[in-house]
């Protein structure tokens, strides 16, 4: 049984917070809690929180939230480039072929 690791991008909304993108991290656990401890924003979430990202493993297909952030959307953008960045060099220097 392997565990998968996503980093997903959430809104709120009228219904409820939405994901509108996510981040395939792979099954490296270590990658996954390194990258997203890179990422900015507030361990504080609120009612009024608008936007965060959630580190989340995948077992089975079956979601388990590992840890959240609220963030501003200048975070946001911040924090997508980081991902970028950080998976780039994981599947082109890290793991090549």
């Amino acid at each position: 049984m392997q565990t998968d690791y996503r980093i997903s991008l959430n809104l709120k909304t009228v219904n409820g917070h939405t994901t509108v993108g996510c981040f395939y991290m792979g099954n490296d656990s270590a990658f996954a809690e390194k990258t997203f401890h890179m990422l900015s924003g507030d361990d504080n979430i609120s009612e009024s929180t608008v936007l965060c990202i959630e580190l989340t493993s995948l077992i089975d297909e079956i979601s388990l939230p590992i840890t959240i952030k609220h963030c501003t959307l200048d975070e946001l953008a911040t924090n997508i480039q980081i991902l970028a960045k950080e998976l780039f060099k994981q599947l082109n220097l890290t793991n090549p072929g």
